[in-house]
C-alpha cells in the first residue's frame, strides 16, 4: 500500500487558528444541544395532586397506585397486551 504525506507550511499558531475556526460552529452546536438538554430536565416534574389530576383518578387512589408500583405489587402495562402468566401470577394488570 502506497502511503502519502501531505505537508503544511504553517506555524502551529496558523495550523490551531485554522482548525479552530473549522471547529467552533461544531463545537457551538454541541454546547447548544446539552444546554437545551438541561433546560429540559431541569423543568419541575408533576406534583402527585397534579399527577392525579391528569389521570383524572383521586390523589388517596394515586397515591395508594404509586405505593403498590414501588413495591412490585402492581404491573403497569402501557398499551393493550395480554399477558396471562402475569395474571396467572395473580398480580394485578392495570392498562393505561
Amino acid at each position: 500500500m502506497e502511503k502519502k504525506v501531505i505537508m503544511f507550511d504553517l506555524t502551529g499558531q496558523e495550523l490551531a487558528a485554522q482548525i479552530s475556526h473549522s471547529l467552533k460552529p461544531l463545537i457551538k452546536e454541541q454546547v447548544n444541544q446539552v444546554l437545551q438538554q438541561r433546560k429540559e430536565d431541569e423543568s419541575k416534574p408533576l406534583s402527585m395532586g397534579e399527577a392525579a389530576d391528569y389521570l383524572n383518578i383521586g390523589s388517596t387512589a394515586f397515591s395508594n397506585l404509586v405505593n403498590r408500583l414501588n413495591k412490585g405489587q402492581v404491573v403497569l402495562i402501557l398499551c393493550s397486551l395480554e399477558l396471562p402468566e402475569l395474571t396467572k401470577a395473580g398480580m394485578p394488570v392495570i392498562e393505561l
